[in-house]
């Protein structure tokens, strides 16, 4: 990958943003623009010669400098919910230890949709072409509240005439590192009910997708980012047994002691609870070859990824 035009990153300082940035580098990008609210956090990227500006989406009139000169834009969606900042784990599209987490079912929000109006009106007053999104999976039939969010901006962006490259993301396999630790300890894996999976897909995957669309991406396209196979609950505590040698079983309960169990583990059972049913619902149970499509390469497997970060898991076993 390379380009010529000046590629810009939003919530750049988070987790995705800053491998994304990493990504161009490598692809010997030569002009990027990183914004956040935190530049501090990127100067050993202002040192690899990213120029790096200040920008607050609760702040519009922050963005169109900040945003100036860019020909192609990522929107990283914020983590931005009414009232009083969340520190989520959400990862800036969703910035946690480990990845992106369930988003709270009161995460549908005025607040982020304004935020992310605010960035495509600068987008467009500073000419900029195209605009890279992060989305959910399924927004458009998904009955989690912060779906709405993804909607109205999907939909904002479509209503202008810049093109776009909508990614709309399966759950994060980073979220496993965090879930997993306690199963292993109790030899465990809960869950509710049920019969649904997940296509989990990597956050450096969606990384490398959002840098190949901001560098090639053309058209006004959606893409539903997936891994090659749903894990369902027993294949996961399989996997899971395979990669620590700990025999691990899959054990359904319902949902207000699933909550009490997940908040004994000291586990955030608030944000995981909602993408739970979603799972049980089927709404990351699918998968699509949008990735390899885009990408050129297939998605990690699940297997590999957990192989890869078994140092994380070894704790537990």
């Amino acid at each position: 990958m390379a380009n010529d035009r000046t590629l810009l990153v939003t919530g750049a300082s988070g987790h995705l943003g800053r491998r994304v940035l990493d990504l161009l580098l490598a692809a010997g990008t030569r002009s990027i623009i990183a914004t956040t609210r935190y530049p501090d956090r990127l100067a050993d990227f202002a040192r690899r010669g990213v120029v790096v500006r200040w920008a607050d989406f609760d702040k519009p009139d922050s963005l169109e400098a900040a945003f100036a000169g860019a020909h192609r834009m990522l929107l990283i969606s914020t983590d931005g919910a009414d009232g009083a900042e969340r520190a989520g784990p959400v990862e800036s599209s969703r910035a946690g230890a480990v990845g992106r987490l369930p988003p709270r079912e009161s995460d549908g929000t005025d607040r982020r949709r304004r935020q992310h109006a605010a960035a495509i009106a600068a987008a467009e007053a500073s000419r900029v072409e195209h605009i890279v999104y992060t989305s959910l999976a399924r927004a458009d039939t998904s009955r989690l509240r912060v779906a709405a969010d993804h909607v109205a901006t999907e939909r904002l962006i479509a209503s202008t005439k810049l093109g776009f490259t909508v990614l709309r993301e399966n759950v994060f396999a980073e979220v496993l590192l965090m879930v997993l630790p306690s199963a292993i300890a109790s030899g465990m894996l809960l869950g509710l009910p049920g019969d649904g999976g997940i296509a989990y897909i990597t956050r450096n995957d969606s990384a490398f997708a959002a840098a190949t669309a901001l560098i090639s991406g053309a058209g006004r396209t959606t893409l539903e980012l997936t891994g090659s196979e749903v894990i369902r609950r027993a294949q996961l505590a399989r996997i899971a047994t395979e990669v620590t040698g700990k025999d691990v079983f899959y054990v359904a309960l319902p949902a207000d002691e699933l909550t009490r169990r997940w908040q004994a583990a000291g586990l955030p059972a608030s944000y995981l609870l909602p993408f739970e049913q979603a799972m049980v619902d089927g709404q990351f149970a699918f998968t699509t070859t949008d990735y390899l499509r885009l990408t050129g390469r297939e998605p990690t497997e699940v297997h590999d990824y957990l192989t890869a970060n078994r140092h994380a898991l070894a704790r537990a076993a």
